[in-house]
């Protein structure tokens, strides 16, 4: 992007994320050709009702080879596996925090019971007639 040139906004979007737990940031798209600054690799999303076949993927490989043969294209991922990986570590801290809360109130649920047996066992060893002749 040089300074000072001026470019057509041709469409706007609401979100885009790269994390799912960060908030969404500002965002710029340039046409590949028109960036000067471009890398020799190009995203590319797909909205497909079903998970793409090899020979769809091999079609989409060679289509933008015949455009632009320098670019490289990566291997496809699919973005809910790549949303599992992301959350992968806070679903297994969530994991962690409800194993040691279980744990916890098991705890706490045995001492509440050996507080209430205990008394109760050595008030079942006492006659009550002997504590009525002592007084």
């Amino acid at each position: 992007m040089e300074p000072g040139q001026d470019w057509e906004v041709i469409g706007l979007i609401a979100e885009a994320r790269n994390q799912l737990r960060q908030p969404p940031g500002p965002q710029i798209y340039f046409p590949s050709w028109q960036d000067s600054s471009r890398s020799d690799v190009v995203t590319l999303l797909l909205n497909l009702s079903t998970r793409p076949t090899p020979a769809l993927l091999e079609s989409i490989q060679k289509a933008i080879h015949t455009v632009e043969p320098a670019v490289g294209v990566r291997t496809p991922i699919d973005l809910e596996q790549q949303a599992k990986a992301q959350l992968a570590g806070e679903k297994f801290t969530l994991f962690m925090l409800q194993l040691v809360s279980g744990l916890t109130l098991a705890l706490a649920l045995l001492t509440a019971a050996l507080a209430c047996w205990l008394p109760a066992r050595a008030a079942a060893r006492v006659d009550p007639a002997e504590l009525l002749r002592s007084d």
